[in-house]
């Protein structure tokens, strides 16, 4: 029941028009989380479903190249285990003038579901020597996880701290990322200089309205005509925004359920992980 109820309200209440509107972000933001003691009373219908277990052990350290603490995450993907700096906490780093300004929230600093999900089945795809970019790259792992597959990675995010942390991560795993800001309703001509590109990913990018209305557009002018877009997410109503208008311009969207044992988020244990693939030249 929580989390249907979390997941309802997240879907259908905007709230960056209410008095106190970044006081209820806030409170949501520490909602999504702090979730870890959460029983799911989803996980034991999972019988079709594929699922990943891997846990998160974190360690405190502090990052001598920055004024600010950081940890290490460590994480398995794939019987691998990955070394991940990120902030101790990503509540502590809410900018109220960056959210007046834009609405800008630190999503950057955690590691949701989805971007493990999706790292895990980047580790079972062929794409060495492919051409790849991150989307909302965050903390970077899939873009880890590409880059260890042989592609060559160009990771962007709204948050030039959010690249800072990913080209330390690469630099700790003896791997070359390429990054680059990017804002998709802005985006900077050297972004489509480097395009195309032949697979674009992105985890849990399609948590606002608005971030599929970007990235409509967006997509068609970055990926090659024989490429594909995987894109994960925790089944948030607002993905509709950009997989229902998709077929309707000639793509192909097909979307198959992954279970996830580690921290759950306000939509349960079920991440959605979607291909999309451009019409036929």
């Amino acid at each position: 029941l929580l989390y249907r109820l979390r997941h309802w309200v997240y879907g259908n209440f905007d709230l960056r028009g209410l008095s106190g509107g970044l006081r209820l972000r806030k409170l949501l933001f520490h909602w999504l989380t702090h979730s870890t003691h959460c029983k799911n009373p989803f996980l034991a219908g999972l019988s079709s479903s594929r699922r990943i277990g891997a846990s998160a052990n974190f360690t405190a350290m502090t990052n001598a190249a920055n004024s600010h603490p950081s940890i290490v995450a460590r994480v398995v993907v794939a019987g691998r285990e990955w070394s991940l700096w990120r902030p101790p906490s990503a509540e502590d780093l809410i900018d109220e003038q960056a959210y007046a300004r834009d609405e800008r929230l630190p999503y950057w600093a955690e590691l949701w579901p989805s971007g493990h999900v999706l790292a895990e089945e980047l580790a079972l795809l062929d794409i060495g020597g492919s051409r790849v970019l991150e989307l909302g790259c965050g903390l970077g792992l899939p873009s880890l996880v590409a880059a260890s597959r042989g592609a060559d990675v160009t990771a962007t995010d709204w948050y030039p701290e959010a690249l800072d942390h990913v080209c330390r991560n690469a630099e700790e795993a003896g791997l070359k990322i390429q990054t680059l800001p990017m804002d998709w309703f802005n985006p900077s001509e050297e972004i489509f200089e480097r395009a195309p590109f032949d697979l674009i990913i992105g985890a849990d990018v399609l948590y606002e309205d608005r971030n599929g209305e970007a990235l409509l557009p967006l997509l068609p002018r970055l990926l090659a005509p024989s490429g594909k877009a995987i894109i994960t997410d925790p089944r948030r109503p607002n993905a509709r925004t950009l997989l229902k208008p998709l077929p309707e311009r000639g793509w192909s969207v097909t979307t198959k359920d992954i279970g996830h044992r580690t921290r759950k988020d306000e939509s349960g244990p079920i991440v959605h992980v979607h291909q999309l693939t451009p019409p036929a030249a």
